[in-house]
């Protein structure tokens, strides 16, 4: 029992900062936030739970998550990955 609750535990920690997609498509000036750092964003990026995406003017970024959804966001945008399961 005690091995489940410590593999359950790390699996969690593991997961929470996994890898939940990737940049398909991008024009313009694309950044992401992650941990404090603004980052700019390129196609084939990796995306991580917490990260947000910022576009700006004449900007807009396609991107397909690990269950095969897709979101594209246009110019001026904020979207945060603040929880994906």
């Amino acid at each position: 029992m005690r091995e489940i609750i410590i593999i359950s535990i790390l699996y969690s920690l593991l997961s929470s900062n996994s890898n939940v997609g990737i940049v398909k498509s991008i024009e313009g000036k694309v950044c992401v936030k992650r941990a404090n750092k603004i980052l700019n964003l390129d196609i084939g990026s990796i995306l991580k739970q917490d990260d947000i995406i910022i576009t700006k003017s004449s900007s807009a970024i396609g991107i397909t998550f690990e269950d095969g959804s897709r979101v594209v966001l246009g110019e001026n945008s904020i979207f945060n990955i603040n929880r994906y399961i």
